[in-house]
Protein backbone atom coordinates (compact mmCIF):
# COMPACT_ATOMS: atom_id res chain seq x y z
CA UNK A 1 0.00 0.00 0.00
CA UNK A 2 3.04 2.29 -0.32
CA UNK A 3 3.94 4.62 2.58
CA UNK A 4 0.51 5.65 3.80
CA UNK A 5 0.71 5.87 7.52
CA UNK A 6 -1.67 3.36 9.06
CA UNK A 7 -3.62 5.58 11.13
CA UNK A 8 -5.00 7.62 8.43
CA UNK A 9 -8.41 7.83 8.56
CA UNK A 10 -9.07 8.03 4.90
CA UNK A 11 -7.15 4.70 4.28
CA UNK A 12 -9.25 3.19 1.56
CA UNK A 13 -9.10 6.31 -0.19
CA UNK A 14 -5.25 6.13 -0.90
CA UNK A 15 -5.62 2.18 -1.59
CA UNK A 16 -4.34 1.54 -5.02
CA UNK A 17 -6.77 0.72 -7.92
CA UNK A 18 -5.45 -2.45 -8.02
CA UNK A 19 -2.69 -4.36 -7.03
CA UNK A 20 -1.34 -7.42 -8.29
CA UNK A 21 -0.15 -10.54 -6.76
CA UNK A 22 2.17 -13.92 -7.85
CA UNK A 23 -0.20 -17.30 -7.54
CA UNK A 24 2.11 -20.35 -8.61
CA UNK A 25 4.27 -18.42 -10.65
CA UNK A 26 1.57 -16.52 -11.92
CA UNK A 27 0.75 -12.59 -11.77
CA UNK A 28 -3.31 -11.96 -11.00
CA UNK A 29 -4.53 -8.60 -11.12
CA UNK A 30 -7.22 -7.46 -8.71
CA UNK A 31 -9.71 -4.25 -8.68
CA UNK A 32 -9.28 -3.59 -4.73
CA UNK A 33 -11.76 -0.80 -4.52
CA UNK A 34 -14.96 -2.53 -5.95
CA UNK A 35 -13.53 -5.77 -3.97
CA UNK A 36 -13.08 -3.73 -0.86
CA UNK A 37 -16.62 -1.84 -1.37
CA UNK A 38 -17.99 -5.18 -1.77
CA UNK A 39 -16.72 -6.34 1.49
CA UNK A 40 -18.14 -3.48 3.57
CA UNK A 41 -21.60 -3.81 1.86
CA UNK A 42 -21.55 -7.48 3.63
CA UNK A 43 -20.58 -6.46 6.79
CA UNK A 44 -23.19 -3.88 7.11
CA UNK A 45 -25.68 -6.29 6.09
CA UNK A 46 -24.81 -8.80 8.51
CA UNK A 47 -24.53 -6.61 11.42
CA UNK A 48 -28.09 -5.13 10.69
CA UNK A 49 -29.47 -8.85 10.59
CA UNK A 50 -28.09 -10.52 13.38
CA UNK A 51 -26.98 -7.59 15.33
CA UNK A 52 -24.55 -8.01 17.72
CA UNK A 53 -23.68 -10.66 19.63
CA UNK A 54 -25.57 -11.40 22.76
CA UNK A 55 -22.08 -11.96 25.01
CA UNK A 56 -20.62 -8.81 23.52
CA UNK A 57 -21.62 -5.06 25.15
CA UNK A 58 -23.21 -2.95 23.25
CA UNK A 59 -22.21 0.34 23.41
CA UNK A 60 -24.47 3.06 24.83
CA UNK A 61 -24.84 6.73 25.67
CA UNK A 62 -28.92 6.86 26.45
CA UNK A 63 -31.07 4.27 26.49
CA UNK A 64 -32.58 4.73 23.21
CA UNK A 65 -29.87 3.44 22.10
CA UNK A 66 -30.07 -0.27 23.26
CA UNK A 67 -32.56 -2.31 21.12
CA UNK A 68 -35.91 -3.24 22.67
CA UNK A 69 -35.37 -7.12 23.46
CA UNK A 70 -39.41 -7.71 23.45
CA UNK A 71 -39.74 -9.08 26.57
CA UNK A 72 -42.48 -7.33 28.86
CA UNK A 73 -40.53 -8.29 31.86
CA UNK A 74 -37.00 -6.56 31.15
CA UNK A 75 -36.39 -2.73 31.39
CA UNK A 76 -33.42 -1.96 28.86
CA UNK A 77 -31.11 0.69 30.27
CA UNK A 78 -28.10 2.03 29.32
CA UNK A 79 -25.44 1.37 32.37
CA UNK A 80 -21.69 2.75 32.70
CA UNK A 81 -21.66 3.05 28.82
CA UNK A 82 -22.85 -0.62 28.06
CA UNK A 83 -26.63 -1.28 27.49
CA UNK A 84 -28.75 -3.53 29.90
CA UNK A 85 -31.50 -5.50 30.59
CA UNK A 86 -32.40 -5.51 33.94
CA UNK A 87 -35.47 -8.21 34.96
CA UNK A 88 -38.27 -6.32 36.80
CA UNK A 89 -39.35 -8.08 40.13
CA UNK A 90 -42.62 -10.61 40.14
CA UNK A 91 -43.20 -10.23 36.63
CA UNK A 92 -44.06 -12.87 34.42
CA UNK A 93 -45.10 -14.15 30.53
CA UNK A 94 -46.47 -17.40 31.79
CA UNK A 95 -47.17 -20.05 34.66
CA UNK A 96 -43.23 -21.66 34.35
CA UNK A 97 -42.51 -17.94 34.76
CA UNK A 98 -43.81 -18.50 38.21
CA UNK A 99 -41.98 -21.28 40.01
CA UNK A 100 -43.72 -22.26 43.05
CA UNK A 101 -41.38 -21.96 46.79
CA UNK A 102 -42.85 -24.67 48.30
CA UNK A 103 -45.07 -27.92 47.90
CA UNK A 104 -48.18 -26.46 49.72
CA UNK A 105 -47.92 -23.05 47.53
CA UNK A 106 -49.61 -22.69 44.47
CA UNK A 107 -48.24 -20.67 41.84
CA UNK A 108 -49.58 -19.02 38.38
CA UNK A 109 -48.79 -16.04 35.87
CA UNK A 110 -51.91 -13.61 36.30
CA UNK A 111 -53.39 -11.52 33.15
CA UNK A 112 -51.43 -8.83 34.98
CA UNK A 113 -48.33 -10.24 34.26
CA UNK A 114 -47.39 -11.01 37.65
CA UNK A 115 -46.83 -14.14 39.45
CA UNK A 116 -49.18 -15.29 42.43
CA UNK A 117 -49.38 -17.50 45.10
CA UNK A 118 -51.61 -19.49 47.15
CA UNK A 119 -51.36 -21.78 50.01
CA UNK A 120 -53.08 -25.23 48.88
CA UNK A 121 -55.77 -26.53 51.79
CA UNK A 122 -55.31 -29.32 53.64
CA UNK A 123 -51.62 -29.87 52.34
CA UNK A 124 -49.00 -31.15 54.44
CA UNK A 125 -44.88 -31.52 53.49
CA UNK A 126 -44.10 -33.17 57.16
CA UNK A 127 -45.64 -35.49 60.27
CA UNK A 128 -45.40 -32.21 62.76
CA UNK A 129 -48.32 -30.52 60.39
CA UNK A 130 -50.97 -33.55 61.07
CA UNK A 131 -51.83 -33.40 64.48
CA UNK A 132 -55.56 -33.82 65.12
CA UNK A 133 -55.10 -34.28 68.87
CA UNK A 134 -56.75 -38.02 69.52
CA UNK A 135 -54.52 -40.43 71.17
CA UNK A 136 -56.04 -43.19 69.46
CA UNK A 137 -54.37 -42.34 66.12
CA UNK A 138 -51.23 -42.40 64.13
CA UNK A 139 -50.71 -38.96 62.45
CA UNK A 140 -48.23 -38.85 59.39
CA UNK A 141 -48.27 -36.87 56.05
CA UNK A 142 -47.96 -38.32 53.16
CA UNK A 143 -44.77 -36.48 51.37
CA UNK A 144 -44.12 -38.68 48.31
CA UNK A 145 -47.88 -38.39 46.26
CA UNK A 146 -50.54 -36.77 47.71
CA UNK A 147 -48.74 -34.48 50.54
CA UNK A 148 -52.05 -35.20 52.54
CA UNK A 149 -52.49 -35.98 56.59
CA UNK A 150 -52.72 -39.59 57.05
CA UNK A 151 -54.85 -39.99 60.85
CA UNK A 152 -54.35 -44.45 60.91
CA UNK A 153 -57.22 -45.36 64.02
CA UNK A 154 -55.13 -47.66 66.59
CA UNK A 155 -56.75 -50.88 67.20
CA UNK A 156 -58.93 -51.20 70.13
CA UNK A 157 -57.81 -47.90 70.89
CA UNK A 158 -61.20 -45.79 72.56
CA UNK A 159 -62.39 -42.80 74.20
CA UNK A 160 -66.33 -43.79 74.72
CA UNK A 161 -68.25 -47.46 74.64
CA UNK A 162 -68.76 -46.49 70.72
CA UNK A 163 -66.16 -46.29 69.60
CA UNK A 164 -65.76 -50.25 70.39
CA UNK A 165 -68.86 -51.38 68.53
CA UNK A 166 -67.81 -53.66 65.59
CA UNK A 167 -70.94 -54.70 64.26
CA UNK A 168 -70.89 -58.32 65.74
CA UNK A 169 -73.93 -59.45 67.88
CA UNK A 170 -72.24 -62.06 69.78
CA UNK A 171 -70.25 -60.14 71.59
CA UNK A 172 -70.96 -57.49 74.28
CA UNK A 173 -68.15 -54.77 73.74
CA UNK A 174 -66.98 -51.82 76.22
CA UNK A 175 -64.31 -49.27 76.86
CA UNK A 176 -62.16 -49.83 79.58
CA UNK A 177 -58.76 -47.73 80.16
CA UNK A 178 -58.13 -46.27 76.88
CA UNK A 179 -59.03 -49.98 75.08
CA UNK A 180 -61.74 -51.81 73.81
CA UNK A 181 -63.08 -55.07 75.99
CA UNK A 182 -65.13 -57.80 73.96
CA UNK A 183 -67.21 -60.63 76.17
CA UNK A 184 -69.04 -62.77 74.26
CA UNK A 185 -72.77 -63.16 75.11
CA UNK A 186 -74.09 -66.50 74.20
CA UNK A 187 -76.24 -65.63 71.87
CA UNK A 188 -74.60 -66.84 68.50
CA UNK A 189 -74.05 -69.66 66.77
CA UNK A 190 -71.54 -71.54 65.02
CA UNK A 191 -74.01 -74.13 62.65
CA UNK A 192 -77.37 -74.72 61.53
CA UNK A 193 -77.37 -77.61 64.58
CA UNK A 194 -77.50 -74.46 67.19
CA UNK A 195 -80.25 -73.12 65.68
CA UNK A 196 -83.09 -75.21 65.53
CA UNK A 197 -86.57 -73.41 66.00
CA UNK A 198 -89.06 -76.48 65.86
CA UNK A 199 -90.62 -75.65 62.81
CA UNK A 200 -90.74 -77.70 60.13
CA UNK A 201 -91.87 -74.48 58.00
CA UNK A 202 -88.58 -73.24 58.62
CA UNK A 203 -85.60 -73.44 57.01
CA UNK A 204 -82.75 -72.81 59.90
CA UNK A 205 -79.65 -71.52 59.12
CA UNK A 206 -76.55 -70.14 60.70
CA UNK A 207 -75.69 -66.58 59.43
CA UNK A 208 -72.23 -64.96 60.53
CA UNK A 209 -72.94 -66.48 63.63
CA UNK A 210 -76.32 -65.08 63.75
CA UNK A 211 -79.21 -68.10 63.39
CA UNK A 212 -81.80 -67.18 60.72
CA UNK A 213 -85.48 -69.20 60.68
CA UNK A 214 -86.66 -67.89 57.11
CA UNK A 215 -90.38 -69.69 55.82
CA UNK A 216 -89.50 -72.17 53.69
CA UNK A 217 -92.41 -70.63 50.92
CA UNK A 218 -95.52 -69.02 51.26
CA UNK A 219 -97.24 -71.68 52.44
CA UNK A 220 -96.93 -74.60 54.80
CA UNK A 221 -100.43 -76.08 55.04
CA UNK A 222 -103.72 -75.83 52.82
CA UNK A 223 -104.95 -73.28 55.32
CA UNK A 224 -102.05 -70.65 54.72
CA UNK A 225 -103.19 -70.36 51.29
CA UNK A 226 -105.94 -67.93 51.09
CA UNK A 227 -109.05 -67.46 48.54
CA UNK A 228 -109.46 -63.78 47.98
CA UNK A 229 -110.93 -64.97 44.47
CA UNK A 230 -114.46 -65.66 43.49
CA UNK A 231 -113.28 -67.26 40.42
CA UNK A 232 -111.51 -69.75 42.48
CA UNK A 233 -113.15 -72.60 44.45
CA UNK A 234 -109.94 -74.87 45.66
CA UNK A 235 -106.53 -73.85 47.11
CA UNK A 236 -103.67 -76.17 48.58
CA UNK A 237 -100.42 -76.17 49.75
CA UNK A 238 -97.61 -78.38 47.56
CA UNK A 239 -94.01 -77.79 48.00
CA UNK A 240 -94.41 -74.64 50.00
CA UNK A 241 -96.38 -73.12 47.65
CA UNK A 242 -99.88 -71.82 47.09
CA UNK A 243 -101.97 -73.51 43.95
CA UNK A 244 -105.49 -72.15 42.80
CA UNK A 245 -107.85 -73.93 41.10
CA UNK A 246 -109.72 -71.34 38.73
CA UNK A 247 -112.98 -71.75 37.41
CA UNK A 248 -113.60 -72.35 33.81
CA UNK A 249 -114.78 -69.03 31.66
CA UNK A 250 -115.21 -66.89 35.47
CA UNK A 251 -113.95 -63.51 35.10
CA UNK A 252 -113.61 -60.72 37.57
CA UNK A 253 -112.39 -57.25 35.35
CA UNK A 254 -113.50 -56.74 31.59
CA UNK A 255 -109.81 -56.88 30.47
CA UNK A 256 -110.27 -60.62 31.34
CA UNK A 257 -112.76 -61.37 28.75
CA UNK A 258 -110.85 -59.57 25.63
CA UNK A 259 -111.04 -62.42 22.37
CA UNK A 260 -109.15 -59.80 20.24
CA UNK A 261 -112.25 -59.33 18.08
CA UNK A 262 -112.35 -56.11 17.07
CA UNK A 263 -116.01 -56.68 16.16
CA UNK A 264 -117.39 -57.99 19.48
CA UNK A 265 -117.75 -55.93 22.57
CA UNK A 266 -116.23 -57.97 25.81
CA UNK A 267 -116.97 -57.11 29.35
CA UNK A 268 -117.55 -59.14 32.39
CA UNK A 269 -120.71 -59.25 33.90
CA UNK A 270 -121.51 -61.58 37.10
CA UNK A 271 -118.66 -63.07 36.95
CA UNK A 272 -119.27 -63.93 33.15
CA UNK A 273 -117.46 -63.19 30.16
CA UNK A 274 -120.09 -61.27 27.33
CA UNK A 275 -119.31 -61.08 23.63
CA UNK A 276 -121.22 -58.65 21.87
CA UNK A 277 -121.04 -58.92 18.37
CA UNK A 278 -122.10 -56.06 15.89
CA UNK A 279 -123.51 -57.62 13.17
CA UNK A 280 -122.03 -54.90 10.15
CA UNK A 281 -118.40 -55.37 11.63
CA UNK A 282 -115.89 -57.27 9.95
CA UNK A 283 -111.80 -57.11 11.31
CA UNK A 284 -110.37 -60.33 8.70
CA UNK A 285 -111.44 -60.63 4.55
CA UNK A 286 -112.07 -64.51 6.10
CA UNK A 287 -115.27 -63.30 7.55
CA UNK A 288 -116.11 -61.25 4.13
CA UNK A 289 -116.17 -64.16 2.24
CA UNK A 290 -119.63 -64.49 -0.05
CA UNK A 291 -118.77 -67.80 -1.55
CA UNK A 292 -118.95 -66.48 -4.92
CA UNK A 293 -115.41 -67.17 -6.54
CA UNK A 294 -115.89 -64.45 -9.43
CA UNK A 295 -115.78 -61.84 -6.14
CA UNK A 296 -112.97 -60.38 -4.58
CA UNK A 297 -114.13 -59.94 -0.43
CA UNK A 298 -112.69 -57.88 1.68
CA UNK A 299 -112.80 -56.02 5.09
CA UNK A 300 -112.35 -51.84 5.16
CA UNK A 301 -112.96 -49.96 7.94
CA UNK A 302 -115.10 -52.25 9.94
CA UNK A 303 -117.12 -53.06 6.77
CA UNK A 304 -117.45 -55.97 4.29
CA UNK A 305 -116.61 -54.77 0.91
CA UNK A 306 -116.36 -57.17 -2.86
CA UNK A 307 -115.92 -56.29 -6.24
CA UNK A 308 -115.99 -58.60 -9.51
CA UNK A 309 -113.05 -59.75 -10.16
CA UNK A 310 -113.77 -61.47 -14.36
CA UNK A 311 -109.93 -61.86 -13.97
CA UNK A 312 -109.85 -64.86 -11.65
CA UNK A 313 -110.14 -67.03 -15.18
CA UNK A 314 -113.18 -69.13 -13.48
CA UNK A 315 -110.76 -71.08 -11.44
CA UNK A 316 -113.38 -71.61 -8.56
CA UNK A 317 -116.46 -72.04 -11.43
CA UNK A 318 -114.91 -75.55 -12.35
CA UNK A 319 -117.95 -77.52 -12.96
CA UNK A 320 -116.11 -81.19 -13.63
CA UNK A 321 -117.64 -81.11 -17.11
CA UNK A 322 -114.54 -81.74 -19.23
CA UNK A 323 -115.88 -80.33 -22.30
CA UNK A 324 -117.39 -76.95 -20.69
CA UNK A 325 -114.99 -74.03 -20.78
CA UNK A 326 -115.72 -72.06 -17.32
CA UNK A 327 -114.97 -68.91 -16.67
CA UNK A 328 -116.61 -65.43 -14.61
CA UNK A 329 -118.48 -63.08 -15.93
CA UNK A 330 -119.87 -59.87 -14.70
CA UNK A 331 -119.14 -61.81 -11.27
CA UNK A 332 -120.89 -64.61 -11.78
CA UNK A 333 -119.62 -68.28 -13.03
CA UNK A 334 -120.55 -69.14 -16.75
CA UNK A 335 -119.97 -72.39 -18.79
CA UNK A 336 -119.68 -72.70 -22.47
CA UNK A 337 -121.03 -75.64 -23.90
CA UNK A 338 -119.98 -75.23 -27.39
CA UNK A 339 -117.45 -77.93 -27.34
CA UNK A 340 -119.95 -80.60 -26.59
CA UNK A 341 -121.67 -83.00 -27.54
CA UNK A 342 -125.25 -82.64 -26.44
CA UNK A 343 -127.42 -80.88 -24.23
CA UNK A 344 -129.94 -83.28 -23.82
CA UNK A 345 -130.72 -86.47 -24.85
CA UNK A 346 -132.43 -85.50 -28.14
CA UNK A 347 -129.20 -84.58 -29.46
CA UNK A 348 -127.69 -88.06 -29.26
CA UNK A 349 -130.81 -89.81 -31.28
CA UNK A 350 -129.01 -91.91 -33.37
CA UNK A 351 -131.95 -93.00 -35.48
CA UNK A 352 -131.34 -96.94 -34.10
CA UNK A 353 -134.32 -98.33 -32.24
CA UNK A 354 -131.66 -101.15 -31.14
CA UNK A 355 -130.13 -97.98 -29.09
CA UNK A 356 -130.61 -95.87 -25.82
CA UNK A 357 -129.05 -92.91 -26.25
CA UNK A 358 -128.55 -90.50 -23.09
CA UNK A 359 -126.73 -87.27 -22.76
CA UNK A 360 -124.19 -87.61 -19.99
CA UNK A 361 -122.43 -84.50 -18.96
CA UNK A 362 -122.57 -83.16 -22.26
CA UNK A 363 -121.63 -85.99 -23.56
CA UNK A 364 -123.61 -88.59 -25.83
CA UNK A 365 -124.08 -92.47 -24.71
CA UNK A 366 -125.22 -95.08 -26.53
CA UNK A 367 -126.44 -98.65 -24.70
CA UNK A 368 -127.35 -101.27 -26.95
CA UNK A 369 -130.51 -102.98 -25.97
CA UNK A 370 -130.66 -106.39 -25.54
CA UNK A 371 -132.27 -109.27 -27.91
CA UNK A 372 -133.22 -106.12 -30.45
CA UNK A 373 -132.56 -106.47 -34.23
CA UNK A 374 -133.57 -104.24 -37.21
CA UNK A 375 -133.52 -104.79 -41.17
CA UNK A 376 -133.54 -101.54 -43.82
CA UNK A 377 -133.89 -102.25 -47.38
CA UNK A 378 -133.48 -99.24 -49.39
CA UNK A 379 -135.86 -99.29 -52.87
CA UNK A 380 -134.83 -97.21 -55.81
CA UNK A 381 -137.80 -95.24 -58.13
CA UNK A 382 -137.25 -95.69 -61.56
CA UNK A 383 -136.55 -92.26 -63.14
CA UNK A 384 -135.71 -91.05 -66.17
CA UNK A 385 -132.73 -90.32 -68.36
CA UNK A 386 -133.07 -86.69 -67.45
CA UNK A 387 -133.50 -86.92 -64.15
CA UNK A 388 -130.59 -88.94 -63.08
CA UNK A 389 -128.23 -87.07 -64.98
CA UNK A 390 -129.16 -84.15 -62.88
CA UNK A 391 -129.22 -86.00 -59.47
CA UNK A 392 -125.43 -87.29 -60.17
CA UNK A 393 -124.26 -83.41 -61.43
CA UNK A 394 -125.91 -82.40 -58.19
CA UNK A 395 -123.02 -80.55 -55.80
CA UNK A 396 -125.71 -80.67 -52.61
CA UNK A 397 -126.54 -84.06 -53.34
CA UNK A 398 -124.88 -86.90 -51.31
CA UNK A 399 -125.29 -90.84 -51.23
CA UNK A 400 -124.40 -92.78 -48.38
CA UNK A 401 -124.51 -96.56 -47.16
CA UNK A 402 -124.13 -97.77 -43.39
CA UNK A 403 -124.11 -101.62 -42.21
CA UNK A 404 -124.86 -101.72 -39.03
CA UNK A 405 -125.23 -105.16 -37.12
CA UNK A 406 -126.67 -105.78 -33.45
CA UNK A 407 -127.96 -108.92 -31.97
CA UNK A 408 -125.72 -110.92 -34.23
CA UNK A 409 -128.29 -109.89 -36.74
CA UNK A 410 -126.87 -107.96 -39.87
CA UNK A 411 -128.95 -105.18 -42.03
CA UNK A 412 -128.03 -102.94 -44.94
CA UNK A 413 -129.86 -99.46 -45.58
CA UNK A 414 -129.31 -97.02 -48.50
CA UNK A 415 -130.16 -93.07 -47.14
CA UNK A 416 -130.21 -90.03 -49.09
CA UNK A 417 -129.11 -87.67 -46.60
CA UNK A 418 -129.86 -83.98 -48.79
CA UNK A 419 -130.63 -83.55 -52.07
CA UNK A 420 -131.46 -80.02 -54.20
CA UNK A 421 -134.02 -81.80 -56.01
CA UNK A 422 -137.27 -84.07 -55.34
CA UNK A 423 -136.72 -87.14 -53.59
CA UNK A 424 -135.72 -89.87 -55.52
CA UNK A 425 -135.13 -92.53 -53.22
CA UNK A 426 -137.74 -94.08 -50.97
CA UNK A 427 -136.65 -95.78 -48.03
CA UNK A 428 -138.41 -98.62 -46.27
CA UNK A 429 -137.22 -100.35 -42.80
CA UNK A 430 -138.55 -103.61 -41.47
CA UNK A 431 -137.57 -104.42 -37.82
CA UNK A 432 -138.45 -107.83 -35.98
CA UNK A 433 -137.24 -108.87 -32.47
Amino acid sequence: FGDLPSSSPHLPLYLPYTTTITIRGSMVSFHLVPLLSLLLLLLLLHHHLIGVRADEPVPCEVPAECVDDNNLCTDDICSQGFCAYSRIDNCCTSDTDCPSPHVCTASWCGLDNECHYDGIIDCCSDDAQCNDDDSCTTDSCDTVTTHRCEFLRTPDCCHGHSDCDDGNTCTDYSCYGGSCVYVPNGSCCMDASECYDEDDCTNDECSFNTCVNNPKGECCYNSDCVINDPCVNEAYCSDYQCHFFREAGCCTSDSECEDSDLCTTDFCSGNICIHTRETSCCNNGAGCDDGNPCTVNFCADGTCQSYNDDAAGGAGCNDDIPCTVDSCQSGSCQHDTAGCQCRGRIDCEDEDPCTENTCVSYMCEYIIISGCSTTSTTIATPVDDATSSSLMSSSSSSYSMTSSTSSATSSSSFSSVTSSSPSTLETVTTSSS
